[in-house]
């Protein structure tokens, strides 16, 4: 694999990305209108469709509207700064798995949550413990273990990032390089975007502001978004949701100055079609380059509610059962919970895929160990500069790079962790009920990982 000239760019990515540019210099720039997409026929358009692989089942998969839900919330409290504060602290005692496993389930199970958890050491796992009902008895009687898949929320940026670097190293692009070179050509790059490179979205450090992450929301975030906005590091899916725009462009399936609207025809607009192209290319491009060379088979970016009583898949308990959201108090055996995951495809590159503990702990091996997608050097960069990590939990000379997702709606709710504790371990934990309610608040999850951790290393 080509190797980017990233070594040398780290020291002059960090110190030009730790003091932001003037508001004055960025202001200066206004916003400049996208162009006119080029009209294909003939050939060309033959050329550009059969590339883009354009299909009636393109838009029947990918085409859907955002999903109406009461009260949606994507990563409530995550936006409070990227990386906490360092808290060194005297050990007394090595990392123990069994111990912190133990401590972590008999805290979650007090809670009377359902979940799994596993540890893994060298990729081999060493740990795991589960508790209560990934879908309830009335919902099929389905028990949590390592391999029940739930909607992992804002994890699923780490392999959005792992998924980015991998095609940046593949092209020769260098982190400090503008993403406008790499947008549709008919969208209108403002001020703010005029300067986003991927560092920024990477690390979310002078990156995009919004929470939305659409297709619509991110392209009018990019033409409107002022450059006083968003100064500093702020966290926002914007700024992932952005990749499945840019990889599937970067990647050579779409071409950007094509107005794919117009070349299928049928009346689709550009905008749908450029939205649901890019679900379908951003997808396929991770079953590819991520999912697939770590050995998972099934990781998807919608849930299985619509597969649950189709004979063809009524016996793949392993791809069928996956978890649903369940609100708090603990349910009883009769509750039925929401399926609030079911198509993300909307929202790729900031949320949305499904897998289970093992799942995520195949790929962090992957990266980490065996190589094939990214190098474990590069892995070390990406905890470094925060590329696909929300921060880093300190204890004494022991660090765990982290990212945690939150998925909360109609009063149920799921929420995930993944870990990367020194250079042999690695963890990760799915909740599938509602953690943050009017009669009592269980806290955020990574606040409770945090603490257990810390507990498990006196």
């Amino acid at each position: 694999m080509a190797r980017p000239p990233l070594r040398k760019a780290v020291r002059k990515t960090v110190a030009k990305h730790a003091a932001p540019v003037s508001t004055k210099a960025r202001t200066e720039v206004k916003a400049k209108p996208g162009k006119a997409p080029r009209q294909l026929k003939g050939v060309a358009l033959e050329k550009a469709l059969k590339l883009a692989r354009v299909s009636h089942d393109t838009f029947t998969q990918y085409a859907t509207p955002a999903p109406a839900l009461r009260g949606l919330e994507i990563d409530k409290g995550l936006a409070q700064g990227l990386t906490e504060a360092l808290r060194p602290r005297k050990l007394a005692r090595a990392f123990s798995a069994t111990r912190f496993a133990d401590l972590l389930a008999h805290s979650l199970t007090a809670d009377g949550v359902g979940f799994a958890l596993q540890i893994n050491r060298d990729g081999k796992p060493i740990a795991a413990r589960a508790n209560g009902y990934a879908r309830s008895v009335a919902d099929g009687g389905v028990r949590w273990d390592s391999d029940t898949r739930m909607h992992i929320a804002s994890v699923s940026k780490f392999f959005s990032a792992v998924g980015l670097v991998k095609l940046l190293y593949k092209k020769g692009i260098s982190f400090d390089r503008k993403v406008r070179d790499f947008l549709p050509s008919y969208w209108t790059i403002g001020p703010k975007a005029y300067f986003l490179t991927f560092h920024n979205i990477l690390s979310h450090e002078h990156g995009l502001w919004t929470v939305d992450c659409a297709y619509a929301d991110v392209k009018r975030e990019i033409a409107n978004a002022p450059s006083a906005i968003g100064e500093g590091n702020h966290y926002a899916n914007s700024n992932y949701a952005l990749m499945r725009i840019l990889i599937p462009i970067i990647n050579g399936d779409l071409q950007r100055d094509v107005d794919y609207g117009k070349a299928i025809g049928f009346g689709i607009s550009n905008d749908t079609a450029w939205d649901a192209l890019t679900r379908k290319h951003f997808n396929d491009y991770m079953q590819e380059n991520v999912w697939r060379p770590s050995g998972v088979s099934f990781a998807s970016l919608k849930s299985t509610t619509a597969l649950w009583n189709l004979p063809p898949f009524s016996g793949m308990k392993s791809y069928t059962d996956a978890a649903i959201g369940y609100g708090y108090p603990p349910v009883s055996t009769g509750t039925h919970g929401v399926d609030i995951s079911s198509d993300l495809t909307i929202y790729a590159g900031a949320v949305g895929w499904h897998v289970s503990c093992n799942e995520i702990l195949q790929v962090a091996d992957k990266v980490r160990r065996r190589g094939g997608i990214i190098s474990n050097r590069t892995l070390n960069q990406m905890f470094r500069l925060g590329y696909g990590f929300f921060g880093t939990h300190r204890n004494g000379n022991t660090a765990i790079h982290y990212h945690d997702g939150i998925w909360a709606a109609s009063d149920v709710g799921e929420t995930a962790y993944l870990g990367f504790i020194d250079s042999r371990y690695e963890f990760a934990v799915l909740n599938n009920h509602e953690r943050d309610i009017k009669v009592r608040s269980l806290g955020l999850l990574r606040d409770r990982v945090h603490a257990i951790y810390d507990e498990s290393m006196k």
